[in-house]
């Protein structure tokens, strides 16, 4: 028997053979237009094809038509309904996620392009860079950054609620599209919406990276001339963090 193992290619190999192919047959093609074709084929090179296919039959392999095609929402606006959420500003989060529906966006496609941000910047923040991640540098450093600020916790939070929001606007009895995708997004951006549990990881996890003290010595809060009971360390220290 003959074993075959079959992989996906990369955006770059995608990209390098639609470039290939346009100039064999003399179809001009704006580069990061065809980038813009080899991520939404997500590893397909057959696919691929038949997105130049369709491009070119809409007139030009250009950046805006393209876009316009297969581009999905913008990048700035993805990271802008983000960074609201980071930074716990529930309004900012709403109007940046209506200006995106106001700019013609469709709220399915869009929360599962946010889905999509957020699970690369989990990967980039928990990897680092042990895990290959297809976005240009730019949008990578925003991510990188994007992850710093909120740590892992919250990003495993943000994956959890937008992937349920993705299903619950599947079902046979789903609500508006739109009521449920601004409900995830209250949930994200105020903190105490999430489990007890949640909330208190997220907290614990900001005040390490902050450089903030989380865990203290059984000594330093023991009544004098008593011993510490076991293991009353990091617990004091969680009930400090949650009370902080």
């Amino acid at each position: 028997t003959q074993h075959y193992e079959f992989t996906l290619y990369t955006i770059d190999e995608i990209a390098a053979h639609l470039a290939d192919v346009c100039a064999k047959e003399g179809v001009e093609a704006d580069p990061e237009a065809l980038a813009i074709i080899a991520r939404a084929a997500a590893g397909s090179m057959r696919d691929s094809l038949s997105l130049l296919d369709q491009a070119i039959a809409h007139g030009a392999v250009d950046l805006e038509q393209v876009e316009a095609l297969f581009g999905g929402t913008t990048f700035d606006g993805r990271l802008a309904i983000l960074r609201a959420v980071a930074d716990e500003d529930v309004a900012g989060a709403l109007v940046a996620f209506g200006e995106q529906l106001d700019a013609g966006q469709e709220p399915r496609r869009l929360v599962e392009d946010l889905l999509a941000t957020v699970r690369d910047t989990f990967l980039l923040t928990s990897a680092r860079g042990r895990v290959r991640v297809d976005v240009p540098d730019d949008a990578r450093d925003a991510l990188a950054s994007l992850g710093d600020q909120v740590g892992a916790p919250m990003l495993v939070r943000m994956l959890e609620t937008l992937g349920q929001a993705v299903v619950d606007m599947r079902g046979t009895d789903a609500a508006d599209p739109r009521l449920v995708v601004e409900i995830a997004l209250v949930r994200l951006a105020r903190r105490e919406a999430g489990t007890p549990l949640q909330a208190l990881a997220e907290r614990v996890d900001r005040l390490e990276r902050s450089g903030s003290p989380v865990r203290r010595d059984a000594e330093a809060v023991a009544p004098p001339g008593s011993a510490p009971p076991s293991g009353s360390g990091p617990l004091i220290a969680a009930s400090d963090a949650a009370g902080a």
